[in-house]
């Protein structure tokens, strides 16, 4: 089934899908930020994920502990991934949501094995999977675009078309307010966000299809 998968993954959505991905990042550009936005956008599998904040559960650490938890996010904020992961992985035996969070974000960046080929089992809707990003901002091929995961194409899970529009004006948001990823949904953001139209509906099909999203963090 895993190999199965991933020659699944290996397959380019067809022409209308890449069509169709073009023409509605040129109407969010338009519609909701006045064509100032200049950054391609492309079918393919986003390797970035934002760290979970740190939650009031870190409190139970020792202050010790406490201690390499920062360390391990400035790291990762500095996007330092083998140090972060270096930091992180002797505590992930606490399985804290937070800590736990920070690991497979970390490991996604360094796209080791373990998370290449637990991401891939959307295809096969395994309950068990890790939620990967529906959609980010990522230096491909030299150049900074909008990556969008293939499994929303027609030859995935077929999402609707608002979906897709919703996931562009989010990855817009982090490009026209220039987020980092130890903050990546500062109030603002949070703001705008929310006034995209059938937003709930959207963030509903992601969640249902075990995508991760903003909601997952506040």
């Amino acid at each position: 089934m895993a190999a199965q998968a991933k020659r699944k993954l290996s397959i380019e959505p067809p022409k209308h899908d890449v069509d169709f991905l073009k023409d509605a990042m040129e109407k969010i550009n338009d519609q909701r930020f006045g064509n100032q936005l200049n950054i391609d956008v492309r079918w393919a599998i986003p390797s970035a994920v934002e760290p979970r904040d740190p939650a009031e559960e870190i409190n139970s650490l020792s202050k010790e502990d406490q201690a390499i938890v920062a360390a391990a996010i400035q790291a990762y904020g500095e996007r330092n991934f083998t140090k972060a992961k270096e930091l992180i992985e002797p505590l992930c035996g606490y399985e804290l949501k937070t800590i736990v969070g920070l690991y497979t974000s970390i490991i996604r960046h360094l796209k080791e094995d373990i998370w290449f080929n637990t991401s891939q089992n959307i295809w096969i809707k395994d309950p068990e999977a890790v939620a990967p990003a529906a959609a980010s901002i990522e230096v491909h091929d030299g150049e900074e675009c909008i990556l969008v995961h293939p499994a929303l194409s027609s030859i995935g899970l077929k999402a609707p078309h608002y979906v897709i529009h919703y996931v562009l004006h989010h990855e817009c948001l982090h490009k026209i307010l220039e987020t980092t990823s130890y903050n990546p949904h500062p109030p603002l953001f949070r703001r705008m966000e929310s006034s995209f139209p059938k937003r709930k509906n959207a963030v509903d099909w992601l969640r249902k299809h075990r995508f991760s999203t903003i909601d997952e963090y506040y």
